[in-house]
């Protein structure tokens, strides 16, 4: 039997040797059936860890050569932004020939582990992986899956991409920065929506210090979340605290939307009496009411270059980690 000291790679069949069950079991816990007692589930989910054992051999047992299968782990597809770009790796991947795999972040940082692990990834030849509450310390070295990984979104550092592994990154902070400076050059006193204390690095993080770059200071709100609920309280938050401000740079477009949402039931008009820019050219920024202005990232070339470097490294590619930024623009429309 395989032991976690065995030179050679775990198999099925060991791990099934080792938690004292049959293949099929093994299999079932693999894919995450449901018809298997939590009892036998946990004890063969041990087997899995003692023997280092990878479901991605298991499928390289049953097949030769690639799957043209990858694996597309992004946090919580409510969030409008997320939703769009899967889509938007669904329809690339396609033209390249490879089927997409979606892997959502049901429990954070637990998910995040297994998807940096490798498991419960079962099939794939890949991964993009957009984390969000990881340490850094956890990004900053190879996955021990093994398995070829590009990274996207703004929580890996750029300059520490881990070895087998690239990035596809946006400068937040310049993006923030640009289109704060579009709101003071027009005389606005500007609050910032959408800071999250607990987050000590990432997109919230980045796009709060692209706004103090711009303003030297300024007004910052807090937020539970990005979703649009989130935005209209901070909204009223800030009619209620801050009175001078008439400008606000926000998050992200949801946020964005509902700050737009509360400032409608008060009957103030954006952009008279306030301005409302957002981040990420959601589909439904244009036709809010009225029309959001907003940070627009080159979503294409962020998937183009994701898939051609994951692309490149199920290829065989084993060089130093890449990173590619993406350029964005300031898309003016008129609520500002």
């Amino acid at each position: 039997m395989a032991t976690p000291h065995d030179s050679r790679v775990a198999t099925m069949k060991d791990v099934a040797a080792h938690a004292g069950v049959s293949l099929k079991t093994v299999s079932n816990v693999v894919n995450d059936y449901l018809h298997v007692s939590d009892s036998v589930r946990e004890r063969v989910k041990r087997s899995i860890a003692e023997l280092n054992y990878r479901p991605r051999a298991a499928a390289q047992e049953l097949r030769k050569g690639s799957s043209g299968v990858i694996t597309l782990a992004i946090p919580d597809l409510r969030f409008s932004y997320f939703a769009e770009l899967a889509q938007l790796f669904i329809e690339r991947a396609d033209a390249r020939g490879l089927t997409v795999l979606l892997r959502t972040f049901v429990q954070r940082g637990e998910t995040e582990r297994e998807v940096l692990s490798g498991y419960p990834l079962r099939i794939g030849d890949g991964v993009i992986f957009n984390p969000l509450d990881l340490p850094l310390a956890d990004l900053r070295t190879r996955p021990a899956s093994g398995l070829p990984m590009v990274f996207i979104g703004e929580h890996v550092d750029a300059g520490q991409v881990p070895d087998g592994t690239d990035a596809v990154l946006i400068d937040n902070a310049a993006a923030t920065r640009d289109i704060t400076a579009l709101l003071l050059a027009r005389g606005r006193r500007v609050a910032f929506v959408g800071a999250i204390p607990a987050q000590e690095h990432g997109s919230a993080t980045q796009r709060l210090a692209g706004f103090l770059d711009a303003t030297g200071g300024g007004v910052v709100i807090d937020v539970a979340g990005w979703q649009r609920a989130d935005g209209a309280l901070a909204a009223e938050r800030v009619l209620r605290e801050h009175p001078e401000v008439n400008g606000l740079v926000c998050a992200n477009d949801q946020l964005a939307l509902g700050a737009l949402d509360a400032l409608a039931a008060r009957g103030l008009r954006v952009p008279r009496d306030m301005a409302v820019v957002g981040y990420d050219n959601l589909e439904a920024a244009e036709h809010a009411h009225p029309p959001l202005t907003t940070i627009a990232p080159d979503r294409v070339n962020l998937v183009d270059h994701a898939l051609g470097f994951l692309v490149e490294r199920m290829s065989g590619y084993d060089g130093p980690g890449r990173v590619h930024e993406v350029p964005y623009a300031v898309v003016e429309r008129s609520s500002h």
